[in-house]
């Protein structure tokens, strides 16, 4: 299906697409989908074996076991000037790792696609908590995964805070697995943990037995969000920089900043424009720290590599 999305964008981007898939029923919706959206079915080509070709661009959107075997298939026989990996990119600790002899030398051409970092939102987030001495982000929810979905908090809070490295202050994984959508052979983590920098804090809780939605606060300085993952309602709020008024009184010339749905580009639109350079992505280099981060999270819980979720 993340696949299904990323060709949508690179079509609607004017993009020829070799796309490989072992599923005749996914190819068949991958079809089906760019008919109903208007875009051209000739622009996808099937293939079974990766052509020897130089790409403009390569994204690889499979479950994360199988990332890694195919960047390394890809790599042995054709090249791309650009490439999109997909997040997480491996379960496994040493095959995260893995991507750095892999891909390190092409440096920022290679990004993670941590597509959260494109909402308006987000980019407004961060210069409040720039703007900030210190500020404290809580995310809490059900069986979202901590694996699978969590890394995208952990990639917020160190995006935030402007720096890739944080230390994991608790860790307490349940014992009650989040089961995968995804097959049997897949399961996440839920628990509970708190990670820090000297200025900032992320206390994360998902609950494997709560069916709950994700709600996400911020709280800095001067400034507070809140913001409601089930319907992308959220609120903003900050205190007039002219206020002289002490900070017990709290809540005190305080303004809305932003009030209601939240804008989200849809994940094709964040493909068509990464394909076009309007956007970037977080480089390998950098999305290794939130990865790292949940390794250490799930280590610190008491879990073992190499984990399943995907």
């Amino acid at each position: 299906m993340m696949g299904r999305r990323h060709l949508r964008g690179l079509v609607r981007a004017g993009f020829r697409v070799y796309g490989a898939d072992p599923s005749a029923a996914s190819v068949q919706n991958a079809r089906d989908e760019l008919a109903r959206a208007g875009l051209p079915d000739k622009n996808l080509i099937v293939i079974d074996q990766v052509p020897t070709e130089e790409f403009d661009v390569a994204i690889f959107a499979e479950t994360a076991a199988r990332r890694l075997d195919n960047a390394r298939g890809f790599s042995k026989v054709a090249r791309a000037s650009r490439i999109l990996l997909e997040k997480p990119l491996a379960a496994d600790p040493a095959a995260v790792e893995a991507f750095v002899a892999l891909f390190g030398a092409m440096g920022d051409s290679v990004q993670v696609n941590f597509a959260r970092r494109a909402w308006p939102l987000v980019e407004r987030l961060r210069v409040f908590c720039h703007a900030s001495q210190r500020f404290d982000m809580t995310v809490n929810g059900g069986a979202f995964g901590f694996g699978c979905n969590g890394i995208h908090y952990l990639d917020l809070f160190l995006h935030f805070s402007s720096t890739d490295h944080a230390t994991v202050a608790l860790a307490q994984l349940s014992a009650v697995p989040v089961m995968s959508g995804r097959g049997v052979e897949y399961q996440d983590f839920g628990g509970r943990f708190v990670v820090e920098t000297p200025r900032s804090s992320l206390a994360c809780v998902g609950e494997p037995t709560s069916s709950a939605p994700v709600c996400l606060t911020i709280r800095g300085d001067h400034f507070s969000a809140w913001i409601d993952e089930q319907d992308l309602l959220w609120r903003l709020v900050a205190r007039d920089p002219a206020s002289r008024l002490p900070n017990y009184r709290s809540g005190a010339d305080y303004a809305i900043q932003a009030d209601g749905l939240a804008v989200v580009p849809s994940l094709d639109s964040v493909t068509e424009r990464w394909a076009r350079g309007d956007v970037q992505m977080p480089s390998l280099g950098t999305a290794l720290a939130s990865h790292r981060l949940l390794h250490e999270v799930l280590h610190a819980g008491g879990a073992a590599p190499p984990y399943r979720y995907t």
